[in-house]
């Protein structure tokens, strides 16, 4: 019976150290699961993070990717408008060039016509002073001339005069030689007439600067001739009898409207020489006038080619600085191409990294 006790105890023993060796296992297990479990859920757990990174690296890709399409295209866009951008500059320089060398042109021939008409018109005043010169030349002749003949008159006048005074003294001689001696000193109406009409020609012919002087001497010698007939007339009518005064006054009445007819001879040349020398004023008024304009055209053709050559000179500087400026665009396109192909790179890099 002992041994029969003894078997059954042991085998517990053995079940219970088998039980205990089973749960110890279990527990164990139990562990790892556990410790395998918590490994799993973070290995899930990056791996879900891995993933989301790769998705979001592809989605940065993608938009990336995007924004270098638009960024060519947007590159190739402005490309095009600078091309016509510079298309258009060109033209329009092109077209001011022309404008320029047209207005060149058309102010160069201005310039020579202008040149040319003041150089005619120059001529034409030369000639004309010329003429001028030598009319006031011929005046002056015919105007010293005029003067020789009044006191030639002046001279005959008053040996008229004296020897009227002279005879008065023998009325009977007088009355018998007065025809003769006042024939003898007197010239007739028609000489006179005649000298009237040849200083007439000669003075509408020519004209004088110097016919104020004259004037002035004709209407002196005018006022003397006037003041002798007065002083002879009161002389005869104070020495003479009525008979003999009646006769001489027939006799000067007839030599004084003589006299007065020349005298209005020579108003009537002086009025002409006057309208003369008036119109030859005007005709130097107006080549004055004609030269000042001509002066100031050609003062306005300077100041606008002035203003050409300055617009020429402005367009070079600016054609320079257009250079320039499209120097430092090319420079600038070249600096951002070659950045963009770092950031691709760099990229390429990362993806590189990431696999």
């Amino acid at each position: 019976m002992s041994s029969r006790g003894r078997k059954p105890s042991n085998e517990k023993q053995q079940l219970r150290a088998q039980l205990e060796s089973i749960r110890g296992e279990t527990r164990r297990l139990q562990e790892k699961y556990t410790v395998e479990s918590e490994h799993l859920k973070r290995f899930s757990l990056h791996q879900d993070r891995v993933l989301a990174y790769i998705n979001d690296v592809n989605n940065q890709k993608k938009l990336l990717e995007q924004q270098i399409s638009v960024a060519k295209k947007n590159e190739d866009i402005v490309i095009q408008e600078l091309e016509r951008n510079l298309r258009n500059i060109a033209e329009l320089d092109q077209k001011k060039l022309l404008s320029a060398t047209k207005s060149r042109v058309f102010y160069s021939r201005l310039i020579r016509e202008v040149k040319d008409k003041i150089t005619n018109l120059e001529t034409d005043i030369q000639k004309k002073v010329q003429v001028y010169d030598q009319s006031i030349r011929s005046r002056e002749i015919t105007i010293n001339e005029s003067i020789k003949k009044l006191k030639d008159l002046e001279d005959q006048e008053l040996k008229l005069f004296t020897a009227i005074l002279n005879k008065a003294t023998n009325p009977l001689s007088f009355i018998k030689d007065s025809h003769d001696d006042l024939d003898d000193y007197t010239p007739s109406q028609n000489e006179q007439k005649t000298k009237s009409n040849h200083s007439t020609n000669k003075s509408a012919q020519n004209s004088n600067n110097n016919s104020t002087a004259n004037l002035n001497l004709n209407s002196g010698f005018s006022n003397n001739v006037a003041k002798l007939n007065l002083k002879f007339s009161n002389e005869l009518n104070a020495k003479l009898s009525s008979d003999l005064s009646s006769k001489l006054g027939n006799e000067l009445s007839s030599r004084f409207s003589d006299l007065n007819k020349f005298n209005h001879d020579l108003g009537m040349n002086k009025l002409n020489t006057s309208d003369l020398n008036n119109d030859e004023s005007n005709e130097a008024k107006v080549l004055s006038k004609q030269i000042d304009a001509l002066k100031q055209i050609k003062e306005n053709l300077a100041k606008q080619i002035y203003d050409l050559q300055k617009e020429n000179s402005n367009e070079t500087e600016i054609n320079k600085e257009s250079g320039i400026e499209d120097q430092i665009e090319n420079e600038n396109k070249k600096e951002e191409k070659e950045n963009q192909v770092h950031t691709v790179s760099d990229f390429k890099l990362n993806e590189d990294t990431i696999e």
